[in-house]
């Protein structure tokens, strides 16, 4: 497409608070909101939101992260998402939650995010080299079987799962 006349573009800098860093990632979420992810292992800062007006800068305080920010999503409740190595950030409510591996079932290794599935809920997270992990988002906690894993949900709800043994359980 046509960028338009580049006098008309607007240039942000750090001027504007604007903290970049290496390996930048720009999402625009469905509210019109930018935010910009970076790598930035020892920097204060490596997230940023932009509501139009200013710059949000979250310091690495606000949450446990290491930085290696490798993803960003949003889920349909307006739930952003970001990936860091082995370990996945949800910001709702203007509150930070850290889920960690091994504590969760987070790739140990730095993560990628998808959930552009027909359930927009679905949050899937690939550890480079590691496992491919589906967390369904629509249920309104996390559950853990110890021993078991996940296999398929019929169409009327039973789940089954198999265990560490090889038996099918439901």
């Amino acid at each position: 497409g046509h960028l338009g006349n580049p006098e008309n573009w607007q240039t942000m800098t750090e001027n504007d608070d604007l903290k970049c860093g290496r390996y930048p990632k720009i999402f625009q979420t469905k509210n019109d909101e930018l935010w910009v992810i970076s790598e930035n292992f020892n920097a204060e800062y490596s997230i940023s939101k932009y509501d139009g007006k200013t710059w949000k800068l979250f310091s690495k305080r606000e949450f446990d992260g290491v930085f290696l920010n490798s993803g960003i999503i949003q889920t349909e409740d307006g739930t952003i998402w970001v990936s860091d190595f082995s370990e996945l950030h949800r910001y709702k409510n203007r509150m930070w939650q850290v889920y960690k591996s091994p504590e969760f079932p987070v790739p140990a290794k730095q993560i990628v995010l998808f959930n552009r599935s027909a359930n927009n809920n679905d949050i899937w997270m690939a550890g480079i080299r590691n496992d491919v992990v589906r967390l369904d988002y629509s249920t309104k906690r996390w559950t853990t079987f110890r021993g078991l894993n996940f296999h398929c949900e019929t169409p009327n709800g039973i789940q089954w799962f198999i265990s560490k043994d090889g038996k099918v359980v439901s």
